[in-house]
């Protein structure tokens, strides 16, 4: 079916990845090598599973590399704002990788952000009247169990979200925070103005000409671009972790590359 009829889902677009892929043939293949090659060092990793900080940094590489790969098929497809959600994953999962690096009680933190999103959610729901006439009685005791043993665990105000601005600092990945962390959050992941820029077609005069929604060009390189950028920060703070796994070699030689890509742009 046309893509009119199907949207992402047309089989129209395979010719669409086929030109994309053409024009910024460069770049597909970058990533696409240094993929090749973090796939590689993600089966060499041979975590204790009484370290604590060698199992959560290899469960964090899976998730930073699955969502490096996602960035690439959906740049592919010109679904450039859900490209840039997934990079934004990717760089919050290679910071997360940093703050386990720098300090093993980073796990803890991990572990109270989680405690602490789960005792908000349950407070919210059974705080909620419509929420709750949605509820059986026993999702309900479910959600008061949940309050009761994350209370009895901690002492007010904790548990704490994690700061991820401070946790980029601590991780020495303060720039990634600010340049694609950030810039992501305004221009994909949440709903905001310049997010629906996206949906927009200008006239000559740059102002709305008409609504669309198809494939995107814009923007393709800059999205692998930054999808490397973070994938190599993850690298670099396995390094730390794994140190004879090959992470500090592989990223070396991709930065290298990925900075000469860089460069015609520049």
């Amino acid at each position: 079916m046309a893509f009119d009829d199907d949207g992402f889902l047309s089989p129209d677009l395979v010719a669409w990845t086929a030109t994309i892929r053409t024009e910024f043939k460069d770049w597909f293949e970058l990533v696409e090598s240094f993929n090749r090659d973090a796939m590689k060092v993600l089966w060499s990793i041979k975590p204790s599973l009484s370290k604590n900080q060698q199992l959560v940094a290899a469960l964090l590489y899976g998730r930073a590399l699955q969502s490096f790969q996602g960035t690439v098929l959906m740049a592919e497809r010109g679904m450039i704002a859900d490209a840039l959600t997934l990079v934004r994953s990717c760089a919050a999962t290679a910071i997360a990788i940093g703050g386990v690096a720098v300090d093993e009680k980073f796990v803890d933190d991990l572990i109270e952000a989680h405690d602490s999103h789960h005792l908000s959610y349950a407070n919210v729901i059974l705080n909620d009247p419509e929420s709750l006439r949605e509820l059986t009685p026993e999702q309900i005791d479910n959600l008061q169990q949940v309050i009761a043993q994350v209370t009895g665990k901690y002492k007010a105000p904790r548990p704490r979200r994690i700061k991820w601005d401070r946790a980029a600092k601590k991780a020495k990945m303060s720039a990634l925070y600010d340049t694609i962390y950030r810039m992501t959050s305004g221009d994909a992941v949440h709903t905001t103005v310049l997010a629906l820029d996206r949906h927009i077609q200008p006239d000559d005069h740059r102002t709305i000409g008409h609504l669309t929604f198809r494939p995107e060009s814009r923007d393709p390189v800059q999205t692998l671009s930054m999808a490397a950028n973070a994938l190599l920060h993850a690298m670099e703070a396995m390094a730390r972790i794994f140190p004879e796994e090959g992470f500090e070699r592989t990223g070396k030689s991709y930065m290298d590359r990925w900075q000469k890509t860089m460069h015609p742009l520049q």
